[in-house]
């Protein structure tokens, strides 16, 4: 048979199919009739193909463990539906559901309680993307910010890179940054690399929650990003991959690829 029937079984006939199997009337012979009698809602593409392996040699037992196996293979993929979801913002499509990327952006920064981190190759309208982030400073004043950032340089500037980070964290907080304390700001160093065959990007664009949630993202952090442009990511309810993400960057930062400004 091309396909497996019983995948699509709902969880309390396979729960009941499992254990007419393992300890009930079905563990003393599988036919017809008796999965009937056993399972009255199975669809008869399942009685069928139940009798066909029982005739090839399967066990009442083996039945069991392969309803079992099904079981928990989807409850797997259940617990992968609540441990990720997918935002894609842009244009609707009536067959697909789109999720604004501004709202989940919004949502882990006013849900943060301990710590923030934020990674993002772009940065424009910072007054306005930032605000979430300056009103849930004043709302937890022990809240940790940390952005790290791409600090950019064309292939033929020879500007030093000291003078690149002046000038950059000097638009931060004039252009960028909406008012009070300023987060903790990290940039790449490679990005400022006077040899451009050794230059490289921080392309990320991450928002990490507590350690508990994070954000990965194609969107930089923008107007644009935020409210029209057509955008794909993944939000992550999973305190382990959130904190690995958190630990990739703090450990790379303490490698030395990132300096604080």
């Amino acid at each position: 048979m091309a396909s497996n029937p019983l995948i699509a079984l709902p969880v309390a006939a396979l729960e009941r199919l499992r254990f007419a199997l393992g300890q009930g009337a079905l563990s003393y012979g599988v036919s017809e009739s008796s999965l009937q009698k056993a399972v009255p809602e199975l669809p008869a593409a399942s009685v069928t193909h139940l009798v066909h392996l029982a005739s090839n040699g399967w066990s009442a037992a083996q039945l069991a463990d392969l309803v079992e196996a099904i079981g928990e293979a989807r409850d797997t993929r259940l617990r992968e539906t609540h441990l990720f979801d997918l935002v894609i913002s842009g244009p609707e499509h009536q067959s697909v559901p789109t999720r604004d990327t501004a709202a989940a952006y919004r949502e882990l920064v006013q849900g943060a309680r301990r710590e923030i981190i934020l990674a993002s190759f772009a940065i424009y309208n910072g007054k306005e993307i930032f605000l979430p982030l300056v009103e849930r400073m004043q709302e937890c004043p022990d809240l940790k910010i940390a952005l790290y950032l791409d600090i950019p340089r064309s292939r033929n500037d020879t500007t030093l890179p000291e003078q690149l980070v002046a000038t950059y964290r000097h638009d931060f907080v004039t252009k960028q940054w909406p008012s009070g304390p300023l987060p903790q700001l990290y940039y790449h160093k490679p990005s400022l690399e006077s040899d451009w065959k050794l230059r490289a990007s921080m392309h990320a664009k991450v928002i990490i929650a507590d350690r508990e949630r994070a954000f990965v993202s194609s969107a930089n952090l923008t107007k644009a990003a935020h409210s029209k442009n057509i955008e794909v990511g993944t939000l992550i309810e999973s305190p382990n991959l959130a904190s690995r993400l958190a630990d990739y960057f703090e450990g790379i930062r303490d490698d030395g690829l990132f300096a604080e400004f």
